[in-house]
């Protein structure tokens, strides 16, 4: 059974009734469901999401809901739940006009409309199809606003806004009849020729997964920078980004502080970011202890954890960043990038989404720059799970990166996974009290 608008109701009411993370534990074993298998979140309605992801994947619906109504057996809303939600409706016949319009629109040259609308479509055929549409809408944007500013010709613009225009009637073509039928259902009372308004019960909706954030999510957000920095080496000239750990530690890339002498010609620079007046805030800068350097080359977890001299007494009120430990990453969550590019001001890259997960590796379609290498990533939870460390978008050599044992090349950006590099500095000696400190 695949996810559905009852499952949405059965999330929201579970949430409700369960809004700490730990009174989903008992109920998650009484219902038969592996703990180890489900993702637990701090955030309720994201816990009961993996929660139910889980149970529908293992055929425990039910039984979780017949434990729930075990201890709420007065909730109306709980006792129909399992057969609505396990009701499908059949797909009611349309005609097929959607995709059609759109290559038309391709073929006569108005592509920038026509990739618009597309994205809105592959949302509802398939996930990769949905991923290659981003891709080219990002494509035509960087093409369009390069234009802009003057940084490529008016025929390489022609040439990208060309190449798109064919990539997208390539994805068009290749969507099998039955799914173009399944999408145009959905969409089709979106398009110019039905712009009634939609009864009241259709105003709102979620669309896909519940991603409503509480407000505070952005001050989470604003504290998690603090313990954010500009990382300057000057014996390289190289700019990176860095963050604190419990105990007065730097993270970065190795690639970013390759040795310890240019550790000890390095220095960090906190607050170097503008207000909400766009105004240059005052910085403070710190230089590193280079006796204590833990790092591991580009090649294998590419970090460097260094101390911090903390000359002025006041380093702690920088803060540190906590590490996701226990929870693995998953593929389709978000993860936000807080980070220096190109050595400016402080900017974060909001929440977009992991699109696969091999050996050391997480890969993700959060925007970064260069100057961003060794960046925190966070999970929803302003948790650290990876460390930045590279990125490779289309017109980067080979089209992207690879993302998976079968071989596959996505534009993306990658990180380190931090439990392969907490579990990497343990094994370069007695530094167990240091990590489990994190």
């Amino acid at each position: 059974m695949s996810w559905n608008k009852q499952l949405t109701k059965l999330n929201s009411i579970l949430a409700e009734l369960y809004p700490i993370k730990d009174q989903s534990y008992r109920i998650v074993d009484m219902a038969g469901i592996p703990a180890a298998h489900v993702a637990f979140k701090d955030s309720a309605m994201d816990n009961w999401y993996y929660i139910l992801k889980e149970a529908d994947k293992r055929g425990k619906t039910e039984d979780l809901v017949q434990v729930v109504l075990e201890q709420f057996p007065d909730r109306e809303d709980l006792k129909n739940i399992f057969v609505a939600a396990t009701e499908r409706k059949p797909l009611q016949p349309v005609e097929n006009t959607y995709l059609y319009t759109l290559k038309a629109m391709l073929k006569k040259g108005d592509t920038v409309k026509a990739v618009d609308e597309f994205e809105k479509v592959a949302k509802e055929i398939s996930d990769d199809l949905h991923n290659s549409a981003i891709m080219q809408s990002a494509r035509l944007n960087r093409a369009r606003n390069d234009r802009r500013d003057g940084l490529i010709s008016v025929e390489n613009y022609n040439l990208t806004v060309n190449q798109v225009n064919h990539a997208m009637l390539q994805l068009i073509d290749s969507v099998p009849e039955e799914e173009q039928l399944n999408a145009s259902r959905s969409i089709i009372r979106n398009t110019e020729n039905n712009l009634a308004t939609p009864p009241i019960e259709d105003l709102e909706k979620i669309i896909g997964r519940d991603e409503l954030m509480d407000i505070n999510w952005l001050q989470k957000a604003i504290q998690a920078s603090r313990s954010v920095c500009k990382v300057k080496v000057s014996t390289t000239g190289y700019i990176g980004t860095g963050f604190m750990l419990r105990g007065g530690y730097l993270l970065t890339n190795n690639h970013v502080i390759e040795t310890a002498d240019q550790a000890a010609n390095a220095k960090i620079i906190f607050n170097f970011q503008r207000d909400m007046n766009d105004q240059v805030q005052p910085v403070t800068a710190y230089t590193l202890d280079a006796s204590f350097f833990v790092a591991s080359p580009p090649t294998a977890f590419d970090y460097v954890l260094v101390k911090v001299n903390d000359q002025d007494g006041k380093l702690a009120e920088w803060g540190y960043l906590e590490l996701e430990k226990f929870m693995d990453a998953q593929t389709d969550e978000r993860v936000n990038i807080i980070q220096h590019p190109e050595g400016k001001s402080m900017k974060i890259a909001l929440p977009d989404k992991i699109i696969s997960k091999w050996k050391q590796y997480l890969f993700y379609l959060a925007d970064t720059k260069g100057g961003s290498s060794g960046s925190p990533v966070f999970n929803q939870d302003w948790k650290v799970i990876a460390l930045h460390h590279a990125g490779k978008n289309e017109q980067s050599s080979g089209g992207g990166l690879q993302i998976n044992e079968a071989g596959d090349v996505r534009p993306s950006n990658r990180g380190i996974l931090i439990k392969n590099i907490l579990a990497d500095i343990k094994s370069k000696g007695d530094f167990a009290a240091i990590v489990d400190g994190f």
